[in-house]
């Protein structure tokens, strides 16, 4: 039975009552789409309610070890439960702390194979009647050029970092990437259905330059269902996919 709160998942389930920014398309689109691989050690950046987190962590090696960071006090404790309560508690660590923060402590220990964040967005200044909410959107504690530095601090060289964005915004993340020496490598523009502008990017950066690969993914198809790709992106998490 799915709980009256919360978003249930195929194999977990996540409360984000407490959360500023609760369970949506961007976070599962980031989670499904990123590539874990053989990653032995992954960072999720301002985790919110875990979602992100415990979506490496079902598709993780069994001896990866995630590490989920996040500002907010009432959101990091409901991510440790939601971890606590999955089927990884012992997979993934939540820490609530700042990224400048973890970045300095974390600067003499292994570096991360792959690096995830839903970043804030939103100039500092716009309006919001919710305070935690203005918070996980604004980037006045968190702007592009602290996190694409604290990125190439904890980045391994072979590593990626993966991020979504509203398009216009990912723009100027991936300039700001580009003057701290990081590299485009996978950029995918996100659609609601052809021959609509794209709104939101998924995209890839690396320490190391190669060919970029650029696609597209749209929401849904022209019937107004969802599309063959964002279905076989999110099967394996959406409970009636």
């Amino acid at each position: 039975m799915v709980k009256s709160r919360g978003f249930t998942f195929k194999q977990f389930h996540i409360e984000h009552d407490l959360c500023a920014m609760k369970v949506g398309t961007d976070g599962i689109l980031l989670g499904a789409w990123a590539e874990v691989g053989l990653a032995g050690r992954i960072l999720d950046i301002g985790t919110g309610s875990g979602l992100i987190a415990l979506q490496l962590a079902q598709k993780a090696q069994p001896d990866s070890h995630i590490v989920a960071i996040e500002i907010d006090p009432n959101a990091a404790a409901q991510a440790e439960q939601n971890v606590a309560n999955s089927p990884w508690p012992d997979k993934v660590k939540v820490r609530c702390e700042t990224l400048q923060g973890f970045a300095a402590q974390a600067q003499y220990q292994q570096q991360f194979d792959l690096i995830v964040s839903n970043p804030p967005y939103f100039p500092a200044g716009q309006d919001f009647p919710d305070q935690a909410r203005a918070k996980a959107r604004h980037n006045g504690s968190l702007n592009k050029r602290d996190l694409m530095q604290a990125i190439l601090l904890l980045l391994s060289p072979s590593g990626r970092c993966d991020l979504v964005l509203p398009f216009d915004v990912a723009l100027e993340y991936i300039d700001m990437a580009s003057e701290v020496g990081l590299h485009l490598v996978h950029r995918v523009d996100v659609m609601t259905k052809k021959r609509s502008q794209p709104h939101r990017m998924l995209f890839s950066l690396s320490k190391q330059a190669q060919a970029l690969c650029l696609s597209q993914l749209f929401i849904h198809s022209d019937d107004g269902g969802y599309s063959a790709d964002f279905i076989n992106l999110t099967r394996e998490y959406y409970l009636k996919m």
